[in-house]
């Protein structure tokens, strides 16, 4: 089967919606608005560690928590923290 960029872009905004259908209710918010805040986020990574250049900001950690990822963000801080 083959795929096209469309689709491909097509089928991930469709999981992402659903993965944060209740979130952006909840918080009256557009997925648009979602990534811009999340947009700024830098890991940097050497072939052993990665951190990220600033820490996240708390709307940030919200925004990452609602895909699910609550326990490797918080991780990933305390280790940049070290």
């Amino acid at each position: 089967m083959k795929v096209n960029a469309l689709s491909l872009a097509l089928a991930l905004r469709t999981f992402l919606l659903g993965k944060l259908k209740q979130f952006l209710s909840e918080n009256s918010t557009l997925l648009k608005k979602v990534f811009n805040q999340l947009e700024n986020i830098t890991i940097i990574t050497s072939s052993t560690k990665g951190r990220f250049t600033k820490a996240l900001t708390k709307r940030q950690k919200n925004r990452l928590s609602a895909f699910g990822a609550q326990t490797v963000i918080a991780r990933d801080v305390e280790f940049c923290l070290r």
